[in-house]
């Protein structure tokens, strides 16, 4: 298994790449993200990589509420 993570993964310009290479070699492929980007477009294209799991962090954009959710 290869987990994708740190920061927010799809920021990276080569994500999409990374995992569709990786999931040629690596039956498991999965990947955490914040959701922030994860529009029906970005979806399509996750769909399409091979990615076997996605773990989604919800968190928020106000740190009053982030720091809550987060401890």
């Amino acid at each position: 298994m290869i987990h994708f993570c740190s920061g927010e993964f799809l920021l990276r310009w080569d994500a999409l790449d990374l995992i569709s290479c990786s999931s040629k070699r690596v039956p498991e492929i999965s990947m955490t993200s914040n959701g922030i980007i994860l529009d029906n477009n970005k979806i399509e294209q996750v769909k399409k990589t091979g990615l076997t799991q996605l773990v989604w962090s919800i968190d928020s954009a106000n740190s009053a509420i982030h720091d809550k959710i987060k401890r």
